[in-house]
């Protein structure tokens, strides 16, 4: 028999496990840091079926890459595949984010010392949106879902402003004259809220909420905790209902918020 000693060597595949950040433009172009292991200097990424630019690669544990174009926003799956066609795919590992859109506001208005609760529709309205009245950031933003937003208008001075969003990405859609902060004195009188019924209700939402008060204006809104109900709906001035919308178990508070 005859010996070859050290002559064949077993090389391990890579490995990927996260990628910073998730998220970027259809154009592509950002910078980001894949992290894994036996990344080979010749490294290919892949997101999706798209090549990226691969800027350099760090001791084997960390690839710089620049994005690849997308024609559609969505996840995509990052590959990486080394010279010996060893690969490791991370799935649904990067976001492509389209364009925001800004529809629709609700109420469109509410008084120069903020505080109004509001439900933005539109598009696109990713966690991390930032939400502007003019040039004054909204007090706190909510994340309902990727269509609906709701904004805690900041105090400003009486008159109607540009709304504008701003996505984590950078991207920015803009409602001109979208909404209008009326002085204090154009308020109507605050609503009552004297009866809800019924007072629970299963966490996937669903059921018709009613409150009987005082004051509902048409178009008042409910608020269970910061989540807006949805389809409401004002009967006379007494009568507001709303569909719950889904909610984490507990108690939260609810709110009537008339469109002044």
């Amino acid at each position: 028999h005859v010996t070859l000693p050290d002559a064949f060597d077993y090389v391990a595949g890579p490995t990927l496990s996260s990628v910073e950040p998730a998220i970027g433009t259809l154009t592509g172009g950002e910078v980001i840091s894949l992290f894994g292991t036996n990344l080979h200097p010749s490294v290919n990424i892949l997101f999706g079926e798209e090549p990226a630019q691969v800027l350099s690669v760090d001791d084997g544990f960390m690839a710089v890459t620049v994005t690849p174009g997308s024609d559609l926003a969505g996840w995509v799956d990052i590959t990486a595949v080394n010279p010996d066609g060893q690969l490791a795919t991370l799935p649904d590992a990067f976001r492509y984010l389209g364009p925001p859109g800004l529809a629709t506001l609700s109420p469109a208005q509410g008084p120069s010392e903020g505080g109004t609760p509001v439900q933005l529709l539109g598009a696109g309205l990713v966690e991390g949106t930032t939400v502007h009245f003019g040039d004054v950031q909204a007090i706190a933003v909510t994340h309902l879902s990727d269509e609906l937003l709701v904004a805690t208008a900041p105090s400003h001075e009486p008159g109607p402003v540009d709304v504008h969003i701003e996505d984590p990405v950078g991207q920015i859609a803009t409602l001109e004259d979208g909404f209008v902060f009326t002085p204090e004195a154009t308020q109507g009188p605050a609503p009552e809220a004297q009866l809800i019924t019924p007072t629970t209700g299963p966490v996937e939402g669903g059921v018709i909420v009613t409150i009987f008060g005082e004051r509902f204006q048409p178009g008042a809104i409910i608020l269970f905790g910061a989540s807006p109900g949805l389809d409401g709906a004002t009967s006379g001035d007494g009568v507001v209902s709303a569909t719950l919308p889904p909610q984490e178990a507990g108690e939260v508070t609810v709110t009537v918020v008339n469109p002044d």
